[in-house]
Protein backbone atom coordinates (compact mmCIF):
# COMPACT_ATOMS: atom_id res chain seq x y z
CA UNK A 1 0.00 0.00 0.00
CA UNK A 2 1.33 3.34 -0.87
CA UNK A 3 1.08 6.35 1.45
CA UNK A 4 0.16 9.59 0.15
CA UNK A 5 2.00 12.31 1.04
CA UNK A 6 -0.54 14.48 3.08
CA UNK A 7 -1.62 11.57 5.20
CA UNK A 8 2.35 11.42 6.17
CA UNK A 9 2.02 15.12 7.15
CA UNK A 10 -1.13 14.89 9.14
CA UNK A 11 0.78 12.10 10.90
CA UNK A 12 3.84 13.88 11.30
CA UNK A 13 1.53 16.54 13.02
CA UNK A 14 0.08 14.27 15.46
CA UNK A 15 3.35 12.54 16.48
CA UNK A 16 4.93 15.86 16.88
CA UNK A 17 1.95 17.16 18.81
CA UNK A 18 1.69 14.39 21.36
CA UNK A 19 2.44 15.51 25.29
CA UNK A 20 4.25 13.50 27.68
CA UNK A 21 2.80 12.30 30.83
CA UNK A 22 4.85 15.24 32.39
CA UNK A 23 3.43 17.84 30.01
CA UNK A 24 -0.02 17.00 30.55
CA UNK A 25 0.78 16.91 34.35
CA UNK A 26 2.31 20.63 34.09
CA UNK A 27 -0.38 22.37 31.84
CA UNK A 28 -3.79 20.45 33.17
CA UNK A 29 -5.89 20.62 36.39
CA UNK A 30 -9.02 18.33 36.87
CA UNK A 31 -11.81 20.39 36.71
CA UNK A 32 -15.58 19.53 38.22
CA UNK A 33 -18.00 17.78 35.84
CA UNK A 34 -19.16 19.94 33.26
CA UNK A 35 -15.97 21.80 32.24
CA UNK A 36 -13.22 21.03 29.75
CA UNK A 37 -9.74 23.40 29.19
CA UNK A 38 -8.66 24.22 26.11
CA UNK A 39 -5.35 24.64 26.17
CA UNK A 40 -2.25 26.22 23.69
CA UNK A 41 0.83 24.53 23.86
CA UNK A 42 4.17 25.67 21.83
CA UNK A 43 7.14 23.82 21.97
CA UNK A 44 10.31 23.83 20.17
CA UNK A 45 10.76 19.53 20.63
CA UNK A 46 11.20 18.99 16.55
CA UNK A 47 14.01 17.89 14.80
CA UNK A 48 14.30 21.24 13.34
CA UNK A 49 14.10 22.85 16.97
CA UNK A 50 11.17 24.85 15.55
CA UNK A 51 8.43 26.21 17.49
CA UNK A 52 5.48 24.13 17.00
CA UNK A 53 2.00 25.14 18.68
CA UNK A 54 -0.98 22.90 19.23
CA UNK A 55 -4.60 23.47 20.88
CA UNK A 56 -5.07 20.72 23.23
CA UNK A 57 -8.47 20.07 24.88
CA UNK A 58 -9.29 18.32 27.98
CA UNK A 59 -12.22 17.06 29.98
CA UNK A 60 -12.76 17.29 33.66
CA UNK A 61 -10.52 14.22 34.55
CA UNK A 62 -7.07 15.77 32.07
CA UNK A 63 -8.36 13.04 29.10
CA UNK A 64 -7.22 14.87 26.52
CA UNK A 65 -9.94 14.94 23.50
CA UNK A 66 -8.68 13.96 20.13
CA UNK A 67 -9.37 16.35 16.87
CA UNK A 68 -11.50 14.61 14.53
CA UNK A 69 -9.10 16.43 11.32
CA UNK A 70 -5.37 16.28 12.60
CA UNK A 71 -4.03 19.97 12.67
CA UNK A 72 -0.61 21.03 12.33
CA UNK A 73 -1.28 24.29 14.06
CA UNK A 74 -3.94 26.75 14.56
CA UNK A 75 -4.57 30.56 13.01
CA UNK A 76 -7.18 32.76 13.56
CA UNK A 77 -10.62 31.68 11.71
CA UNK A 78 -10.02 28.02 12.14
CA UNK A 79 -12.70 25.80 14.02
CA UNK A 80 -11.37 22.82 15.22
CA UNK A 81 -13.97 19.46 16.02
CA UNK A 82 -12.75 17.29 19.46
CA UNK A 83 -15.03 14.16 19.71
CA UNK A 84 -16.73 14.46 22.33
CA UNK A 85 -17.45 18.09 21.99
CA UNK A 86 -21.53 19.29 20.73
CA UNK A 87 -19.88 22.41 18.56
CA UNK A 88 -16.42 23.45 17.29
CA UNK A 89 -13.81 24.97 19.03
CA UNK A 90 -13.68 28.95 16.89
CA UNK A 91 -10.32 30.62 17.32
CA UNK A 92 -10.58 34.27 17.49
CA UNK A 93 -6.73 35.32 18.27
CA UNK A 94 -3.78 33.44 18.52
CA UNK A 95 -0.31 34.42 19.13
CA UNK A 96 2.54 31.95 18.90
CA UNK A 97 5.69 32.06 20.91
CA UNK A 98 7.87 30.25 23.81
CA UNK A 99 7.48 33.33 25.85
CA UNK A 100 4.68 32.59 28.31
CA UNK A 101 4.19 36.48 28.39
CA UNK A 102 3.82 36.15 24.82
CA UNK A 103 1.84 33.71 24.45
CA UNK A 104 -1.85 34.34 23.50
CA UNK A 105 -5.20 32.33 21.93
CA UNK A 106 -8.37 33.73 22.15
CA UNK A 107 -11.19 31.17 21.38
CA UNK A 108 -15.42 30.47 21.28
CA UNK A 109 -17.03 26.91 22.34
CA UNK A 110 -21.18 27.49 22.07
CA UNK A 111 -21.88 31.11 23.27
CA UNK A 112 -18.88 31.47 25.11
CA UNK A 113 -15.56 33.47 24.92
CA UNK A 114 -12.25 32.22 26.38
CA UNK A 115 -8.63 33.09 26.66
CA UNK A 116 -6.74 36.36 26.66
CA UNK A 117 -8.89 39.17 28.03
CA UNK A 118 -12.15 36.99 27.68
CA UNK A 119 -11.87 35.07 30.55
CA UNK A 120 -9.89 33.71 33.54
CA UNK A 121 -6.85 31.92 32.58
CA UNK A 122 -3.03 30.37 33.29
CA UNK A 123 -0.18 31.02 31.37
CA UNK A 124 2.57 28.79 32.66
CA UNK A 125 6.38 26.73 31.25
CA UNK A 126 6.04 23.03 30.58
CA UNK A 127 9.94 22.96 29.98
CA UNK A 128 11.21 19.29 29.89
CA UNK A 129 14.97 18.02 29.16
CA UNK A 130 16.52 20.40 26.29
CA UNK A 131 13.39 21.77 24.89
CA UNK A 132 11.27 24.51 25.62
CA UNK A 133 7.45 24.74 26.14
CA UNK A 134 5.08 27.38 27.50
CA UNK A 135 1.15 26.79 27.64
CA UNK A 136 -2.02 29.00 27.40
CA UNK A 137 -5.15 27.13 29.60
CA UNK A 138 -8.40 28.56 30.05
CA UNK A 139 -11.24 26.38 31.34
CA UNK A 140 -15.12 26.38 29.77
CA UNK A 141 -18.05 24.32 30.15
CA UNK A 142 -18.81 21.84 28.11
CA UNK A 143 -20.83 19.60 29.26
CA UNK A 144 -19.49 16.13 29.56
CA UNK A 145 -19.26 14.19 32.54
CA UNK A 146 -22.96 15.58 33.36
CA UNK A 147 -26.21 13.80 33.27
CA UNK A 148 -28.43 15.06 30.48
Amino acid sequence: MRFQAPLLLNLAAIVSAALTATEIESICVPQGAGSCQGVYVCTDKGPARTTECVFHVFDSRCDALSPEDPWPGVRAGDQLNYRGLREPIVIQKVIEALDKNTLQVVYRYGEGWYGQDKSQYVKGDCSERGSECVFFRAAFYCGMGVDP
